[in-house]
């Protein structure tokens, strides 16, 4: 028997809910499905991009209409699923670069204000200070019997 015809036959058998069938299809298919996603997503996400498909396959099995037409279906869900991947992890690093700029500004700002505050609690110290010495300085005038403008 051709290969191809035993891979049709496989399909048949799977889309009649014969799970061995359905095992050993995808264990034939997965080696050449994870090769191809390797190629498109890079050899440490292909694992993850694969299960993905091999689930989908499974789900939708029963829904092919061309049984030939098996692994050309199961490449084309294997495409949308990478591609799918690196838009993902296209958002994500965007979201990554806009927090970090985020972060630096807010860094930022608040440096901007700690630096305010801090400068107006020196100030405020200085006067209190400049003020104690000026109080006490009358209270001394004061004990002594002499006015505070002397």
């Amino acid at each position: 028997m051709a290969a191809g015809t035993d891979e049709t036959l496989l399909v048949l058998r799977a889309r009649c809910n014969d799970r061995e069938a359905l095992e050993l299809l995808l264990r034939r298919v997965s080696p050449a499905l994870r090769k191809y996603i390797a190629t498109l997503v890079g050899p440490q996400d292909a694992d993850d991009v694969l299960q993905d498909a091999l689930v989908q396959i499974c789900r939708n099995i029963a829904w092919l209409e061309q049984v030939e037409r098996f692994r050309a279906w199961a490449f084309r869900i294997c495409s949308r699923l990478a591609f799918r991947h690196l838009r993902q992890q296209r958002v994500a690093r965007e979201r990554f670069v806009d927090d970090a700029g985020r972060t630096k500004q807010l860094f930022v700002a608040v440096g901007a204000q700690l630096i305010f505050v801090a400068l107006c609690t020196s100030l405020l110290a200085f006067h209190v200070t400049r003020m104690t010495k000026a109080v006490l300085r009358a209270v001394e005038l004061a004990a002594r019997g002499r006015r505070v403008s002397e």
